[in-house]
């Protein structure tokens, strides 16, 4: 990108916005240094762009803002092919015999809908909707974690939940994300949520997750984690190898949908 280190503030904004639309994250010194200019000047330019919702403001710089989540039986109808694809990746992870922690989350409801009809396992959730989906699947034995139902998040969530998680041991959790960053790991839109996630990592031997393009790069209000807790994080076919590459570490392993590769 070729940026205009004599940029009007327009110019500048526009700018600092596709990067970080790019990387998902700015700092505001390394900002000073491309503008030339100074770094009160790059803050008052992310105080405007936060001002405008465009990004969100965190200590040093900026990341890409994640909407609030609506709620689950919307969200659930939203980018179902994208969702699709990713999920069936998902899906193909889980090994005959396992006993697997499925997450709430849409994309999670769309990989137990993918399951082999074959396939004979265990799954613990706190999804009433996942549990639902797999009343039909005649092998795989269904644990519902129970407590208070949150509809923002379609998950049962509560005190209670936590310590019904700590008697599992999963060899697998299938883990749902608000948002992917280098800086911030994995995050989450609520905070009783983000509490039953942490858990579920705890007790699972391996963990992955799948998410969409718009939620990598992005951070969310409540810390589930750092990345290292994944062990394979599922894309979509045209995610962005710039941002995969700084995924890339020696324990993860990054598997693209099936498609058209950037």
């Amino acid at each position: 990108m070729n940026l205009i280190t004599s940029a009007l503030p327009e110019e500048r904004q526009r700018a600092i916005l596709s990067l970080i639309e790019r990387d998902g994250r700015v700092l505001a010194t390394e900002l000073a240094r491309t503008f030339r200019t100074s770094e009160d000047t790059i803050r008052r330019d992310l105080r405007e762009l936060a001002a405008t919702g465009h990004v969100q403001r965190v200590h040093g710089g900026a990341v890409r803002r994640t909407t609030a989540p609506g709620p689950y039986v919307e969200r659930e109808l939203v980018d179902r092919a994208r969702k699709e694809a990713i999920a069936k990746v998902v899906a193909g992870l889980i090994r005959p015999g396992e006993l697997v922690i499925v997450d709430a989350g849409s994309t999670n409801l769309a990989v137990v809908r993918n399951l082999p009809a074959s396939l004979e396992a265990t799954v613990v959730t706190n999804s009433p909707a996942i549990a639902a989906a797999l009343v039909g699947h005649e092998h795989i034995e269904v644990i519902m974690l129970g407590g208070s139902l949150s509809h923002r998040a379609g998950a049962v969530t509560g005190a209670g939940i936590t310590d019904a998680i700590r008697q599992v041991r999963a060899d697998m959790c299938i883990l749902g994300a608000c948002s992917l960053s280098i800086a911030d790991g994995i995050g989450c839109a609520f905070s009783d949520d983000a509490v039953a996630k942490r858990v579920m990592v705890e007790v699972s031997g391996r963990v992955a997750t799948a998410v969409l393009n718009d939620k990598l790069g992005a951070s969310a209000p409540f810390t589930v984690g750092p990345l290292d807790v994944l062990d394979q994080l599922v894309v979509e076919a045209d995610a962005p190898a710039a941002m995969l590459e700084k995924f890339a570490t020696d324990g993860l392993d990054i598997l693209r949908a099936p498609g058209e590769a950037p």
